[in-house]
């Protein structure tokens, strides 16, 4: 059998995260432990991730860290210090590279009803708008747009947190818009909001919303993945049969038992259209996408060309301090990179009675992340469907393998990565995300509106499929 590749989802973990015994309040840091803590992130940044300089020179790097260290204050509170790492690890363009979404140190603020309880739409101009899938304010339609909160300029807002989150640009504004009403509790914008809206009509109107959202519900209003099934399946028209791929952990003989159930279903209706939607699906272990994969194909194919995972002792301490005290890359030498995978395809890894002979699309946008990335790139190099909709969110080629980490004098949880992986066509100068055969943009009237395009074109091609 193949070597299996994973690559490792950081939201499937916050449910568990939130259940951490913690500091009974959030504590405020001196300027020396926040030094130290930055000194102790750029060392075990150069000791485990696998080049942390392909998108930034060391020296542009180390300019922008020694600058903001001679502008730190005499002392900074939990938020006003996470806000900066989401500014330096961002400077990576590693998408993975980021503070992890839960800090324990902040607990019990998460269970507070305070943070913004929707995630705005957004277009190209930085400009942000009341979503049609959540309640409005009174006497407000969705689609006005955000002028302020409480008297924060939002287009300012919205452009300054793209500096927040690394990798491709369409994905960092999306992850941006994802996380906006954390970066609001981080900016101390906290309920009630007070939301200054101007009206397609041009009326520009002023709102209290008294009561925000707990932490979790307000990560759930960008990404329902975190707390609900990671996958989901319906029949539209009695036409297609759609599966929502949107979260790729969990036990693989779990998701297997349903794609069996699926199948037959379609089957027994003669379902002739398959559309998996890997629009909200962040990745995770990519065993699931070939299993996925068995049930659509008999063709030789790979998720990926290769990998070299770079061989460090804190990476080797952060396995066995997770239980994982039999992995083989406990054996490597430290300093040393482990290569796995030969660019070539192979069968599939599962073998499954029958494989689906209708038609199979694959939906893919700027959140399509890591495995899910993975998943889409072996799809289009190997022709096995026909993918639609926006291009991923990540390039065939890129870092993977997270580890989390926490810093020792402020205990703020960091997350890097440790390994190189290379797309599909084993091309290591293809720098690009999985572009969609059929692109299908989703523009922000259609948002607001709270339409999908996707959606209404597989229901035309469905219609002339049968």
């Amino acid at each position: 059998m193949p070597q299996q590749h994973y690559r490792i989802a950081f939201l499937p973990v916050i449910l568990v995260l939130l259940s951490i015994a913690t500091w009974a309040q959030a504590p405020g840091f001196s300027r020396n432990q926040v030094l130290a803590d930055m000194d102790h992130y750029h060392q075990t940044l150069e000791a485990v991730h696998f080049n942390p300089w392909l998108h930034i020179t060391k020296a542009n790097y180390l300019r922008q860290y020694d600058s903001l260290k001679a502008t730190l204050p005499d002392s900074l509170n939990a938020s006003e210090f996470l806000v900066k790492l989401y500014w330096l690890s961002a400077l990576l363009k590693d998408g993975h590279a980021m503070p992890a979404l839960v800090q324990p140190i902040l607990k019990n603020e998460y269970g507070k009803k305070q943070f913004l309880p929707f995630v705005p739409e957004y277009d190209d101009r930085n400009q942000i708008y009341l979503p049609a899938n959540h309640p409005t304010p009174p006497g407000i339609r969705a689609g006005a747009r955000i002028l302020a909160i409480n008297g924060k300029n939002m287009t300012e807002f919205s452009r300054d947190i793209l500096q927040y989150q690394g990798g491709l640009p369409h994905y960092s504004r999306e992850m941006s818009i994802k996380f906006f009403p954390i970066h609001l509790f981080l900016a101390g914008i906290t309920a009630p909001f007070t939301l200054r809206c101007q009206e397609t009509g041009g009326n520009i109107r002023t709102v209290v919303l008294q009561e925000g959202s707990a932490f979790i519900d307000a990560l759930a209003a960008g990404m329902p993945h975190i707390r609900d099934k990671g996958f989901s399946f319906r029949i539209i028209d009695q036409k297609i049969g759609y599966f929502n791929f949107r979260n790729m952990s969990g036990d693989h003989q779990v998701l297997d038992r349903f794609l069996d159930s699926i199948f037959t279903e379609m089957n027994t209706r003669k379902i002739e259209v398959f559309a998996v939607d890997l629009r909200q699906n962040s990745g995770g272990n990519s065993l699931l996408g070939d299993l996925l994969l068995s049930y659509i194909t008999r063709k030789a194919h790979s998720q990926m060309g290769t990998k070299y995972w770079k061989i460090s002792q804190a990476y080797k301490d952060n396995l066995v301090k997770n239980g994982n005290n039999g992995h083989p890359y406990l054996q490597k030498e430290n300093g040393s990179t482990w290569q796995q995978g030969n660019c070539s395809a192979h069968a599939p890894m599962f073998r499954v009675d029958s494989v689906f002979s209708g038609k199979v699309y694959f939906i893919t946008g700027p959140f399509t992340f890591s495995s899910a990335n993975m998943l889409a790139d072996a799809v289009k190099q190997y022709q096995l469907a026909t993918l639609i909709g926006e291009p991923t969110g990540e390039s065939t080629n890129d870092f993977g393998e997270t580890m989390v980490f926490e810093l020792p004098a402020t205990k703020i949880r960091m997350q890097t990565t440790t390994s190189f992986e290379v797309g599909a066509d084993c091309d290591k100068s293809h720098n690009k995300p999985v572009a969609p055969d059929i692109l299908i943009p989703n523009r922000i009237e259609e948002k607001i509106q709270g339409r999908d395009p996707v959606m209404e074109y597989l229901r035309k091609v469905s219609v002339i499929t049968k």
